[in-house]
């Protein structure tokens, strides 16, 4: 769209996901890094199916929201005859699928701890909002350079009680949002569940189902549970999380409290190593970012755009 094109510089392709590309980009006035997605033209039918509108529902209720949603600042859509955009601010760091890709190894427990608790300390002002993220998964997490932790990309969030989509990262995707289903605070927990085995290295938990519908969550053998007192407590929250029926698994609160104990008998200098990990990670990602050369490719489609406004 020619609006979006004036007003930002697209610099390089972020990603793809389910609702479009992502792009970082900058506002040609201010140099303000930003994000801009492009959305994806969906049928009426399709647009049906998904119970939620993504971006288009969800923007104007994030911008509406208090400072605890860090991703709904700048939250902007600009439409057209070509197509729609959204913008939301830039949240520099890695995310946890970048982080783990450039380490090339274990996080280590300790570190997968001080993520959780993060994640679900920033999951409880979420639900106090009345809101479901809908959507958490390794690709929608990200940690800031100095280590404190993001959740990003609320398309397919919705608040408590509305309609919500069936969209999202599959595998991580709550049993009773397969057909899309009503947003509930207790989805939010499944997808932290598989994300926290994911953190683990360890096999996600399947949903089985018949017709459509879920009547079973199998879970992989945890052989893994006595190597360490730390890893042994986090599959067993994991495995708390992932339950088939919502109303079995355990509250925020409760999990919250089990993470306190848990933290107390982690040494000092967790948060130092976690920094440390994404330094190294966005020196990593930097140098495979240059050598990708981006900067051609970007130049080109720059000059396909100028071109095309002339």
């Amino acid at each position: 769209m020619e609006v979006v094109y004036r007003r930002f510089k697209l610099l390089r392709r972020l990603g793809e996901g389910g609702e479009g590309e992502c792009w970082l980009a900058e506002e040609r006035a201010t140099g303000e890094p930003v994000v801009c997605k492009r959305l994806l033209l969906v049928s009426g039918q399709e647009a049906s199916e998904r119970g939620a509108t993504g971006s288009q529902a969800t923007m104007p209720m994030l911008a509406g929201m208090g400072k605890r949603i860090p991703g709904r600042v700048r939250a902007q859509l600009f439409h057209g005859a070509e197509g729609s955009w959204s913008v939301t601010a830039y949240i520099g760091g890695l995310t946890l699928h970048q982080l783990q890709q450039a380490v090339g190894r274990g996080l280590g427990d300790a570190v997968v701890l001080e993520l959780l608790w993060q994640l679900v300390t920033q999951l409880v002002d979420l639900h106090r909002e009345g809101v479901m993220h809908g959507d958490i998964a390794p690709g929608n997490v990200i940690i800031r350079p100095a280590g404190a932790l993001e959740l990003i990309d609320f398309g397919q969030s919705a608040r408590f009680g509305q309609p919500a989509s069936h969209w999202g990262a599959k595998e991580f995707l709550a049993p009773e949002r397969i057909e899309g289903g009503i947003a509930r605070p207790e989805s939010d927990l499944f997808s932290l569940g598989c994300l926290l085995y994911w953190l683990l290295d360890h096999p996600l938990p399947e949903v089985l189902t018949a017709r459509g519908l879920p009547v079973d969550v199998i879970h992989p053998d945890d052989k893994q549970a006595a190597a360490a007192a730390t890893r042994g407590a986090l599959l067993i929250i994991a495995r708390g999380l992932t339950v088939l029926h919502p109303s079995s698994r355990p509250t925020l609160r409760r999990v919250l409290q089990n993470l306190r104990e848990l933290r107390q008998g982690i040494p000092a200098g967790v948060t130092d190593n976690l920094v440390a990990l994404v330094q190294a990670g966005l020196s990593r990602e930097s140098r495979a970012t240059e050598s990708r050369a981006y900067r051609h490719r970007d130049a080109a489609l720059e000059s396909q755009i100028a071109a095309s406004l002339s």
